[in-house]
């Protein structure tokens, strides 16, 4: 049991940037907790409740798509051992803020993954009551947009595809991804920890034995080579304080299954996707997004 007060570390990612690879990374500490997408997910269950009250027919569209995709999943979900995840009905913004003001006792490392623009400007929810370091994970938007894309097309029941449109949809909220990702940093930077450490995702899968060191310096994490590697199996997810039915999900309908059974980071050929296979909004957002994400990378930590 440890006596001294925990490291505290958020890793605010864009989605699709191996935030989940991290996570995993992560893990092979001793002594750490990891919470996965907690943010996230109160901003999805806001944002669900909204939409089953609408009456705007693309909310309307939105929500009867969402709830066709689920339905025949319930009893596969159900099946999904539950570990030290947590029923979805506790994640609410207030309760959030305590449980990660809260000391673990037997903890020497908290860490939480989340996805920086779903915090969606709530940082009156962010924990006080000790001290965080922020992280933020960025990577090409080009690379981001295009694999969103493609992950939320997949999981669209087919009756549904005709009608696709990622930026459409506000349960993601595409097209806020590198604005409220850098306005995050930018309050951060301002009010919690002048100082915010910037990874570059395709850097790091790139060069994770020059990156993670010198990370996990930054954030004051004893560093060891064992970390470069790690099990295959998602068992470490059972040691997650996550949403349950939102993990559960996820490992059932494959989103995030090449990260759950990753062993390391895999280099990625440093190829953009060509525009000819993506909509003029989808091309807007990522000419919008570049300015940020460049501002961001001139600040990230370099291999």
């Amino acid at each position: 049991m440890s006596s001294e007060e925990p490291k505290c570390v958020f890793l605010w990612a864009v989605p699709r940037s191996l935030a989940t690879v991290m996570a995993k990374c992560m893990s092979s500490v001793a002594g750490v907790q990891v919470w996965n997408g907690p943010y996230q997910h109160v901003f999805l269950k806001e944002k669900l409740r909204a939409l089953a009250t609408s009456e705007d027919e693309e909310d309307k569209f939105i929500a009867e798509s969402t709830n066709a995709a689920a339905k025949p999943l319930a009893q596969r979900i159900s099946e999904i051992p539950v570990g030290k995840n947590i029923d979805t009905k506790f994640f609410e913004y207030p309760w959030l803020k305590t449980q990660l003001e809260t000391k673990d006792q037997d903890k020497s490392l908290i860490f939480v993954k989340d996805i920086a623009h779903l915090l969606d400007g709530k940082y009156d929810f962010l924990p006080t009551e000790r001290k965080f370091r922020h992280t933020f994970l960025i990577r090409n938007p080009n690379n981001v947009y295009k694999s969103l894309s493609k992950i939320l097309f997949d999981i669209t029941p087919e009756e549904y595809r005709g009608n696709f449109d990622l930026l459409k949809n506000p349960l993601y909220e595409a097209d806020r991804i590198y604005q409220g990702s850098r306005d995050l940093w930018k309050h951060v930077k301002e009010n919690l920890d002048s100082d915010p450490v910037v990874i570059d995702a395709d850097e790091l899968a790139a060069n994770p034995e020059k990156l993670l060191p010198k990370y996990f310096e930054a954030i004051g994490v004893p560093w060891k080579d064992d970390y470069l590697t790690w099990a295959a199996s998602d068992d470490v997810t059972m040691e997650w304080k996550a949403p349950y039915q939102a993990l559960a999900t996820a490992k059932v309908i494959s989103t995030h299954e090449v990260a759950l059974g990753s062993t390391h980071f895999v280099p990625r050929e440093p190829v953009l996707p060509l525009r000819d296979d993506m909509s003029g909004g989808v091309i807007k957002c990522i000419d919008e997004a570049m300015p940020i994400y460049e501002e961001m990378y001139q600040q990230r930590i370099k291999p």
